[in-house]
Protein backbone atom coordinates (compact mmCIF):
# COMPACT_ATOMS: atom_id res chain seq x y z
CA UNK A 1 0.00 0.00 0.00
CA UNK A 2 2.79 2.23 -0.43
CA UNK A 3 2.68 5.38 -2.60
CA UNK A 4 5.36 3.70 -4.46
CA UNK A 5 3.09 0.62 -5.38
CA UNK A 6 -0.02 2.94 -6.07
CA UNK A 7 2.00 4.81 -8.70
CA UNK A 8 3.30 1.70 -10.34
CA UNK A 9 -0.57 0.63 -10.22
CA UNK A 10 -1.72 4.32 -11.76
CA UNK A 11 1.12 5.13 -14.09
CA UNK A 12 -1.05 7.95 -15.19
CA UNK A 13 -1.23 9.47 -12.26
CA UNK A 14 1.98 11.60 -11.04
CA UNK A 15 2.80 10.66 -6.97
CA UNK A 16 2.95 13.73 -5.36
CA UNK A 17 -0.77 13.80 -6.61
CA UNK A 18 -1.72 10.61 -5.22
CA UNK A 19 0.13 11.68 -2.13
CA UNK A 20 -2.16 14.56 -1.73
CA UNK A 21 -4.92 12.73 -2.32
CA UNK A 22 -4.46 9.99 0.06
CA UNK A 23 -3.60 12.81 2.33
CA UNK A 24 -7.06 13.78 2.60
CA UNK A 25 -8.76 11.39 4.44
CA UNK A 26 -8.99 11.39 7.96
CA UNK A 27 -11.00 9.60 11.03
CA UNK A 28 -12.75 6.04 10.81
CA UNK A 29 -11.41 3.92 8.22
CA UNK A 30 -14.54 3.91 5.67
CA UNK A 31 -14.87 7.95 6.31
CA UNK A 32 -11.07 8.21 5.74
CA UNK A 33 -12.00 6.13 2.15
CA UNK A 34 -14.48 8.51 1.14
CA UNK A 35 -12.82 11.62 1.82
CA UNK A 36 -9.88 10.31 -0.52
CA UNK A 37 -12.48 9.17 -3.29
CA UNK A 38 -14.45 12.51 -2.80
CA UNK A 39 -10.86 14.69 -2.87
CA UNK A 40 -9.86 12.99 -6.29
CA UNK A 41 -13.71 13.25 -7.89
CA UNK A 42 -13.49 16.55 -7.33
CA UNK A 43 -9.95 17.06 -8.83
CA UNK A 44 -10.31 14.79 -11.42
CA UNK A 45 -14.10 13.81 -12.31
CA UNK A 46 -13.85 11.18 -14.81
CA UNK A 47 -10.85 9.45 -13.04
CA UNK A 48 -13.43 7.07 -11.39
CA UNK A 49 -11.45 4.46 -11.29
CA UNK A 50 -7.99 5.64 -10.29
CA UNK A 51 -10.64 7.10 -7.28
CA UNK A 52 -11.83 3.88 -6.48
CA UNK A 53 -8.24 2.03 -6.10
CA UNK A 54 -7.17 4.80 -3.91
CA UNK A 55 -10.36 4.89 -1.68
CA UNK A 56 -9.74 1.30 -1.16
CA UNK A 57 -6.21 1.55 -0.62
CA UNK A 58 -6.91 4.23 1.83
CA UNK A 59 -9.50 1.51 3.49
CA UNK A 60 -6.52 -0.88 3.60
CA UNK A 61 -4.32 0.91 4.99
CA UNK A 62 -6.60 2.37 7.85
CA UNK A 63 -7.14 -1.36 8.61
CA UNK A 64 -3.67 -2.02 8.93
CA UNK A 65 -4.29 -5.05 5.88
CA UNK A 66 -1.10 -5.97 3.99
CA UNK A 67 -3.41 -6.32 0.72
CA UNK A 68 -5.68 -3.95 -0.88
CA UNK A 69 -9.43 -5.73 -1.43
CA UNK A 70 -11.20 -4.08 -3.73
CA UNK A 71 -14.90 -3.52 -1.24
CA UNK A 72 -15.15 -0.31 -2.30
CA UNK A 73 -14.68 -0.52 -5.94
CA UNK A 74 -17.56 -3.56 -6.24
CA UNK A 75 -20.09 -1.98 -3.90
CA UNK A 76 -20.37 1.38 -5.06
CA UNK A 77 -22.72 2.37 -7.84
CA UNK A 78 -22.30 4.78 -10.93
CA UNK A 79 -24.47 6.85 -8.97
CA UNK A 80 -23.24 6.86 -6.22
CA UNK A 81 -19.56 8.43 -7.86
CA UNK A 82 -21.84 11.31 -8.60
CA UNK A 83 -22.76 11.96 -4.80
CA UNK A 84 -20.55 14.48 -2.58
CA UNK A 85 -20.33 14.93 1.63
CA UNK A 86 -22.49 13.05 3.61
CA UNK A 87 -24.52 11.30 1.05
CA UNK A 88 -21.06 9.63 -0.37
CA UNK A 89 -20.19 9.03 3.02
CA UNK A 90 -22.99 7.33 3.95
CA UNK A 91 -22.56 5.16 0.18
CA UNK A 92 -19.50 4.34 0.98
CA UNK A 93 -20.42 3.11 4.50
CA UNK A 94 -22.96 0.74 2.78
CA UNK A 95 -20.74 -0.59 0.27
CA UNK A 96 -18.45 -1.56 2.58
CA UNK A 97 -20.97 -3.43 4.29
CA UNK A 98 -22.38 -5.26 1.61
CA UNK A 99 -19.13 -5.96 -0.22
CA UNK A 100 -17.78 -7.52 3.46
CA UNK A 101 -20.14 -9.61 3.49
CA UNK A 102 -19.37 -11.10 -0.31
CA UNK A 103 -15.84 -11.25 0.42
CA UNK A 104 -16.33 -13.24 4.19
CA UNK A 105 -18.12 -15.83 2.01
CA UNK A 106 -15.74 -16.11 -0.97
CA UNK A 107 -12.54 -16.44 1.44
CA UNK A 108 -14.36 -19.17 3.66
CA UNK A 109 -14.71 -20.82 0.05
CA UNK A 110 -11.60 -20.23 -0.52
CA UNK A 111 -9.82 -21.61 2.64
CA UNK A 112 -12.19 -24.66 2.28
CA UNK A 113 -10.71 -25.36 -1.41
CA UNK A 114 -7.03 -24.85 -0.60
CA UNK A 115 -7.48 -27.22 2.37
CA UNK A 116 -8.60 -29.73 0.10
CA UNK A 117 -5.87 -28.70 -2.85
CA UNK A 118 -3.50 -29.39 0.66
CA UNK A 119 -5.06 -32.69 1.12
CA UNK A 120 -4.44 -33.83 -2.62
CA UNK A 121 -0.91 -32.33 -3.01
CA UNK A 122 0.98 -35.34 -2.08
CA UNK A 123 -0.92 -37.80 -4.48
CA UNK A 124 0.28 -35.10 -7.47
CA UNK A 125 2.55 -36.84 -9.90
CA UNK A 126 3.48 -34.19 -11.82
CA UNK A 127 6.67 -32.85 -11.93
CA UNK A 128 6.92 -29.66 -10.27
CA UNK A 129 3.43 -30.29 -8.35
CA UNK A 130 4.73 -30.00 -4.76
CA UNK A 131 5.95 -26.23 -5.53
CA UNK A 132 2.62 -25.45 -7.62
CA UNK A 133 0.71 -26.08 -4.26
CA UNK A 134 3.15 -25.11 -1.48
CA UNK A 135 1.80 -21.40 -0.34
CA UNK A 136 4.56 -19.04 0.17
Amino acid sequence: MTVKALVRALPALQGDKITSWLDAGQGAPVSRAAMVLEAVLSDAPRAEVPALVLADATLAQALGWDHLVQLLTTGLKRADMRKRGEDLHSACHRAFVSSSGDAVRLSTDLARRAAQLKVVAPKLRAKGAEAAVTVP
